[in-house]
């Protein structure tokens, strides 16, 4: 019996390992994305400032690689963004079923009120995303905001392929 319960804990920290990193990755790939849609930013003009005095500085030597709107995060700030969203993100849809099951009286129990709370709890996960993103990365919140648009539409068509697979394979299993 403590073996079962060893593997069961080996396997469930094996699996949230692997969520963190495939989320970090999906959250590199929306950081990618916006940078794509945002472009980079515009350097400031040096000769709007010119002076007879400045002819003898150098001129600033260009990056090697462009400038991004928003930066990458690494592996393990996109890892612990996503961590700390998934965790308060838990924290407000129990307080959402919470809402939804005692004052609204919406059966929790039926696909349509699970379909109604996911929806209701959306905008607070892509404000949080934006927030954190905010705070970890030299970035404005707007152009976070996109990133976190983009994150959950990256995130929920591959969170529902996984979903339907491991459905599918437990219909399997019987």
């Amino acid at each position: 019996m403590a073996v079962m319960f060893g593997l069961g804990c080996v396997c469930v920290l094996v699996g949230a390992g692997v969520a963190l990193a495939v989320s970090g990755v999906l959250l590199r790939a929306a950081v990618a994305a916006a940078n794509r849609l945002i472009g980079a930013p515009k350097p400031q003009d040096p000769f709007g400032q010119w002076d007879d005095w400045d002819t003898d500085e150098p001129a600033p030597i260009p990056r090697a690689a462009p400038a991004r709107a928003v930066p990458e995060p690494g592996f393990l700030t996109g890892a612990l963004v996503t961590f700390v969203l998934g965790a308060t993100a838990a924290v407000g849809y129990l307080c959402l079923v919470f809402v939804a099951a005692e004052l609204l009286r919406v059966n929790v129990d039926e696909p349509a009120g699970v379909v109604l709370i996911f929806l209701a709890g959306l905008p607070f996960t892509g404000f949080g995303l934006s927030f954190l993103l905010t705070v970890t990365l030299p970035t404005t919140f707007k152009r976070a905001a996109l990133v976190a648009f983009l994150y959950h539409l990256i995130a929920i068509p591959v969170t529902c392929v996984v979903g339907a697979i491991m459905l599918a394979f437990a219909f399997l299993i019987g």
